[in-house]
């Protein structure tokens, strides 16, 4: 019996064109708790950990305050300012994977935003496992926990993510990385890294099972 294969996804930016519309809840709640701090369009490539606790340290918000600030950033996300639409072909992508081996998403969004997206693309089936923002420890630190759910060991496993920190996150549990070109940080951050594989296109996850395949045969 081939080994269990598995992927682990990021969600905004690699399922969901959410970039823009993060970058404005972001600067709504900034106002509302009084930040000075401006908010640069540029902002995910100036971040080494794409995560809102490290937003808000970089935004210069007191450390006193960051508990709140990311309480009100997952608050607007879950009251219907932030509905992300799917990229074209996710959902055959999510679908098709979902027949190789679990596909879990670990993501610092609220979970209820991620199944509410999951549920409108009729999706929900095709996801074994979310794993959300609402737990404050680091996507390594989730990782191992969500492998031993599926029995999958790491060099079987695939972390996708946009993000400098989501190939760092796999890359310390040993696992394989895909990174995609289509989300927030731009490719050349990305290739420093040293991912696995560099993705361009949706349709390019559908190469994931038989490059998992190879790797471990």
């Amino acid at each position: 019996m081939p080994p269990q294969i598995m992927f682990v996804l990021d969600f905004d930016g690699v399922l969901v064109d959410s970039s823009t519309l993060c970058l404005e809840l972001l600067r709504r709640v900034h106002t509302e708790i009084g930040g000075t701090r401006p908010i640069p369009d540029d902002l995910w490539h100036r971040l080494d950990d794409i995560s809102f606790p490290e937003m808000a340290r970089y935004l210069e918000v007191p450390a006193a305050q960051q508990p709140k600030y990311v309480g009100r950033i997952f608050e607007r996300m879950v009251d219907g300012a932030y509905r992300p639409e799917l990229f074209d072909g996710v959902d055959g992508v999510l679908r098709a994977l979902a027949q190789e081996g679990p596909v879990a998403i670990l993501s610092a969004s609220p979970a209820a935003v991620i199944e509410m997206a999951l549920d409108r693309a009729g999706l929900s089936g095709s996801v074994a496992a979310i794993r959300d923002g609402r737990d404050p420890t680091s996507k390594a630190a989730k990782l191992p926990t969500l492998l031993d759910q599926f029995g999958a060991r790491p060099r079987q496993a695939v972390m996708v993510g946009d993000a400098v920190s989501d190939i760092r996150a796999g890359q310390a549990n040993g696992m394989r990385t895909a990174a995609v070109t289509w989300g927030w940080q731009r490719r050349d951050l990305l290739a420093a890294a040293g991912p696995d594989w560099i993705l361009t296109r949706v349709e390019a996850l559908l190469t994931l099972p038989d490059r998992l395949r190879s790797q471990s045969s």
